[in-house]
């Protein structure tokens, strides 16, 4: 700048000024699954952040409001100063966890007596556990609603989903799944398994709790059937047949051809037709089979 001293000569001099660029918004996923419900729990990557309950204008929240499920939040970061354009957001997506209990019948510890499951071994990997010691096997689950047994609801379940061998599989899904469903269970070699009745989803229910085990008639039956849902493997502990290996719903000739192709080989591997998952096939699996097909055993389901 310039500046007079008076004597009608002009001096100037120079100052070094800093310019501090605005930061860009700090980077955020959605939607987000927080652990608890406030707006301390959101992640952003970013320095100093703010949080906004609207993209332009709005309010600016504290870190211990509460987060509502399905709303949209913006974030900002300051960085020297200087605040950055607001995030293009993340979306609520609170969880709800779902504890099922349910025992695979040809994994079940026959020798031992431990009141447990059999890891499923993987016969092309030195016989060791196909999913890791401390998991019998994995299933795949779905939820119907009472009122529309055709259709499955996208609760954006993470199938598969590992069963421990003490019979407890835990998952997620949205909080905003609400009201009374069924719950489908299916494994690559049992039975396809309903729960007998309806299971509450409602906002108060977090876990949700189902435990097939402790009855046979906690697995869906028809009314007035001979066919019980489960076996019993142990003095109050039920199972899910085994058999089914082309997962059409009965156990049946056409399970006995794919077993009986794969025993002729003694073929080895986590095969559907190795159904005591020692991690080949042989006339241990054949003992398992027998049974289910001469009593033509099949899903039942409320539909």
């Amino acid at each position: 700048y310039t500046y007079s001293d008076g004597n009608g000569c002009v001096n100037s001099t120079s100052q070094n000024v800093t310019v501090n660029p605005t930061p860009i918004a700090p980077a955020v996923s959605s939607p987000q699954s927080p652990a608890t419900a406030f707006v301390s729990d959101l992640v952003p990557s970013g320095v100093d952040i703010k949080w906004y309950d609207n993209a332009v204008g709005g309010n600016l929240l504290s870190s211990i409001d509460a987060l509502s499920v399905g709303t949209t939040y913006y974030a900002t970061q300051t960085l020297n100063g200087c605040e950055s354009p607001r995030s293009n957001g993340v979306t609520v997506i609170l969880t709800r966890t779902v504890n099922i209990h349910l025992i695979l019948e040809g994994l079940w510890d026959r020798i031992n007596n431990t009141n447990m499951m059999l890891e499923a071994l993987d016969g092309n990997n030195n016989y060791e556990p196909k999913w890791g010691w401390g998991i019998a096997d994995q299933i795949q689950v779905n939820l119907f609603l009472a009122s529309d047994l055709y259709n499955p609801v996208d609760a954006q379940i993470n199938n598969p989903i590992d069963l421990l061998t003490d019979g407890l599989a835990t998952f997620t899904v949205p909080s905003t799944i609400n009201g009374d469903y069924y719950i489908q269970v299916r494994n690559r070699n049992h039975l396809e398994t309903w729960s007998a009745d309806v299971v509450s989803f409602n906002t108060g229910s977090n876990p949700v709790e189902y435990d097939f085990t402790t009855s046979a008639d906690k697995a869906y039956a028809f009314e007035g059937g001979d066919l019980l849902p489960q076996v019993m493997v142990a003095p109050g502990i039920y199972a899910f047949y085994v058999g089914d290996v082309n997962q059409d719903g009965i156990i049946d000739s056409g399970d006995f051809g794919l077993f009986s192709a794969d025993n002729e080989i003694t073929a080895y591997g986590y095969l559907p037709t190795d159904f005591n998952g020692d991690g080949f096939v042989d006339s241990s699996d054949f003992g398992l089979l027998d049974p289910r097909i001469t009593t033509y055993t099949y899903t039942q389901r409320p539909y």
